[in-house]
């Protein structure tokens, strides 16, 4: 249902019914974390994400790479760039979205060498850019 919120551009449903299962001692899985994040992206609900964050580690989720990939995602939308690195720099496993998602973030936060800078790495390691790596 968080997920269906989400998708519906329901963001402040998604987190009341997140916020109700914690209430009720209701445990989140992998899904319903990766579920939520972009819902605390998109409201900027920074304390909410860094929260998750926390249950994510305590419950041993990581590694996991829709769950560390959500995470980027709203530390990125929340304006959180090095904690956004910091998840991506602990990463086992990295996939193009991983990629695309911090090479993005460096590019809105004006940090352009930083960005070319982790594109040539990404290829480097043998990764394909898609079209939105080149946006």
């Amino acid at each position: 249902m968080i997920a269906v919120y989400v998708n519906n551009s329901m963001a402040a449903e998604a987190i009341d019914l997140y916020s109700q299962m914690a209430a009720n001692d209701m445990d989140p899985d992998g899904v319903t974390v990766t579920s939520i994040l972009p819902a605390c992206g998109d409201l900027s609900a920074l304390s909410l994400g860094r929260e998750i964050h926390k249950y994510v580690d305590r419950k041993s989720f990581l590694p996991n790479l829709s769950v560390e990939n959500a995470l980027i995602d709203m530390y990125a939308k929340c304006g959180c760039l090095e904690e956004a690195r910091g998840v991506f720099d602990t990463m086992w496993i990295r996939d193009v979205v991983s990629w695309t998602s911090m090479i993005s973030v460096y590019g809105v936060s004006g940090r352009g060498r930083d960005a070319l800078a982790l594109f040539s790495r990404m290829i480097d390691e043998g990764f394909i850019p898609d079209s939105i790596a080149f946006v």
